[in-house]
């Protein structure tokens, strides 16, 4: 039975988040629906209310369908514009139906006085858990229109707005927002050119929330201040679990500053300050910090700057540390010298799962650090040590290596679970989706490190059954 299908959907849950942004999509969803927004009948609501009709959408005849008997297109595009449509015409009635009854709303394209509009249906509190409005352009306006929504909105838990241009001008209306609202927990605001101005405001505003518990403000310009602003709020904030402040050029100072509090902060378990020009002076600073820290699990400081003396700092943390189960060291400026210190850390340490370490200066005699450090390691199932797609060395060493993770791993999710694990590396290394080394490191594994070995066990098995067959 070819089964590359269904593995390659099931590979979907370990992605990013996808664009899908509107819920209901299910029977049980839309009845969870009916429980947050109990004014709407949803079984028994009658055709979409369109007060009139206009020739100037494209697509005329999907509004008097939708008009007439409820139908809703079936693909995308037409999906989209007849959203827009309504959004257009303020039919905020038929918009609501649409959302509930087809289950899916992508908003895209959306012009000032479109932006306006859905403020203000935002403001009614519509069935509408998570919004997507991502490559819209909705600028400073848009965004202060949005924050009047969020300050009223009792629905919405995630909110998308990567790639906006809303600037410090809208960030502060938003930030301002965020002290009133009670229901978001995820904000992305990904790419929206923020200073350490517009940091600073959504620090000041989230020491008054008690709800949100992620914030991605990845590719954006805070600098050394905004990782100043968020040292400040990770030190009283109790709800922020993950934060991404990735290609933000906040430097060691910035580092310093975060990790000056991570022996105070109770909550945050995932931190990506990734392509940030950290160098040692900051990466000494965070792995003294794990040596404080009792709840971060991953760690990201991939493509920094950071040395053997700021990575010999980080060893020493793992050493301490009782919670880190994914450290990111890739494309840094670590030798060999370094590594061997990551190796004997891996006979003490008996909780991280994935080290990835690629993109650095590492040679054979480190190779052989981490093939004697892996036979006495019970824990790590994930080990980049090589270049993408290329890896120098002993080749007896990287299969013991190998041969040591596969152990790991049938130890920790048990039979089932290995044939899982070996058919999604397969399936990712012939699409060329993902890095392969001879030390069998993927997205995937990552992934699983921070998986229920209970839940892996039963796609395992899962998987095993449907290949059987």
């Amino acid at each position: 039975m070819n089964t590359s299908g269904i593995f390659r959907r099931q590979l979907s849950t370990f992605a990013t988040n996808s664009s899908q942004v509107l819920y209901p999509s299910s029977a049980s969803d839309r009845t969870q629906a009916s429980r947050l927004v109990p004014h709407y009948e949803l079984d028994a609501m009658p055709t979409p209310p369109i007060d009139n009709l206009y020739a100037d959408y494209d697509d005329n005849q999907t509004v008097a369908d939708f008009q007439r008997d409820g139908k809703i297109p079936s693909d995308e595009r037409t999906m989209r514009g007849l959203i827009a449509w309504c959004l257009q015409h303020r039919q905020f009635n038929a918009l609501t139906w649409l959302v509930i009854k087809g289950g899916v709303a992508i908003f895209r394209n959306l012009d000032e006085e479109a932006v306006q509009n859905l403020a203000e249906w935002l403001v009614t509190s519509p069935p509408v858990v998570a919004l997507d409005l991502s490559g819209n352009e909705i600028g400073a306006a848009g965004a202060r229109a949005l924050a009047n929504a969020i300050r009223k909105n009792t629905i919405l838990t995630e909110i998308n707005l990567t790639n906006n241009a809303i600037r410090d001008k809208g960030t502060i209306a938003i930030a301002s927002a965020l002290e009133e609202n009670q229901t978001l927990k995820k904000l992305v605001l990904n790419q929206n050119d923020i200073s350490g101005v517009g940091a600073e405001a959504l620090a000041r505003g989230l020491m008054e929330n008690d709800t949100l518990c992620e914030l991605d403000l990845g590719n954006n310009n805070v600098r050394s201040a905004g990782g100043r602003s968020f040292a400040s709020l990770l030190e009283v904030n109790k709800t922020l679990t993950r934060l991404k402040l990735s290609s933000n050029q906040i430097g060691d100072e910035g580092a310093e500053a975060i990790a000056s509090v991570l022996g105070v902060n109770k909550t945050l378990t995932n931190l990506d300050v990734s392509h940030n020009n950290i160098r040692d002076d900051g990466a000494s600073a965070l792995g003294a910090g794990l040596e404080k820290n009792h709840k971060l699990s991953s760690l990201n400081l991939g493509n920094n700057r950071i040395g053997d003396d700021g990575a010999s700092a980080l060893a020493t943390g793992l050493n301490k540390n009782a919670t880190l189960i994914k450290l990111k060291l890739g494309y840094n400026d670590i030798s060999t010298t370094a590594a061997t210190l990551f190796a004997n850390a891996l006979t003490k340490n008996s909780m991280l799962a994935t080290l990835r370490l690629e993109g650095n200066h590492i040679d054979d005699a480190g190779v052989t650090a981490f093939e004697a450090a892996m036979k006495v390691n019970k824990t790590l199932i994930g080990l980049s040590i090589g270049q993408p797609f290329y890896c120098d060395g002993d080749e007896k060493a990287h299969q013991a290596i190998n041969n040591s993770l596969q152990r790991n791993m049938a130890e920790k999710y048990k039979p089932g679970a290995a044939l899982y694990i070996n058919l999604c590396l397969r399936i990712c290394t012939a699409d060329n989706q993902f890095d392969y080394v001879p030390d069998i490191t993927t997205v995937i594994v990552d992934q699983l490190a921070l998986l229920n070995p209970k839940k892996v066990c039963e796609l395992g098995t899962a998987f095993y059954t449907a290949d059987q067959k």
